[in-house]
Order: structure tokens, then C-alpha cells, then sequence
């Protein structure tokens, strides 16, 4: 969609859906209830966590997120924005489901 925008309607567009999805993620308290959820998610396009301290609020967080996903993966920074604002949109179910996932594979491989 963005991609057929000039580039300074594209960049506006892509810079909101930047802010879009840190205010998501800082807002989901359901399905990242925690910083360290929050900064897990990183994990999408580097191989450990992002650092975080534990009076960081949320928000700051979600930014500095956002920033590492710039530095680090700028090649990818469309595909990354789109998965964190898909992730800080998801629902209550959606950590049920995931929640079910994960217990019901434990118990498989306990077998």
C-alpha cells in the first residue's frame, strides 16, 4: 500500500505506523504483560532479547524496540513494523490459543 505513495507520503505512512505499533505493544498489557515480553520480541530479527531495566516504562521500551529494529534490520524495518503492530494488536484469545499451544506441546513431548 505505502509502496505506491511517493516517498514523502510514504515515509509519513510509515513513520505512523511506526508510532502505531509502539503505542500497541505499550498498550497491551493482555498479551505482553510484562517488559521482558515486550522485550523479547526483538527475538524477531536478532538472536537475544533486548536489554531493558525494570523501571523503563512500557512505552519507552516499545520505542527503543523500534529503534533497534531501524539499526539493526533497516532492510527489513517494513516486514518488522507490520509483525510488532500485529503483535501489540492481538487479543486476549490470542494468548489462550498460545497459552493451549504451548501446554499441549509440553505434554507431547512428555509422552
Amino acid at each position: 500500500m505505502s509502496f505506491d505513495a511517493g516517498p514523502a507520503h510514504r515515509e509519513r505512512i510509515e513513520s505512523l505506523l511506526r508510532r502505531l505499533a509502539i503505542s500497541a505493544i505499550a498498550d497491551n498489557v493482555i498479551v505482553l504483560p510484562t517488559l521482558h515480553s515486550i522485550a523479547q520480541l526483538r527475538t524477531i530479527w536478532a538472536p537475544s532479547l533486548l536489554p531493558y531495566k525494570a523501571q523503563e516504562s512500557r512505552q519507552h521500551l516499545a520505542e527503543r524496540l523500534m529503534k533497534d529494529a531501524e539499526r539493526l534490520a533497516p532492510d527489513k524495518i517494513h516486514d518488522i513494523t507490520t509483525r510488532l503492530l500485529a503483535e501489540g494488536l492481538r487479543g486476549p484469545a490470542d494468548r489462550a490459543i498460545a497459552e493451549t499451544r504451548r501446554r499441549s506441546a509440553k505434554k507431547a513431548h512428555g509422552d
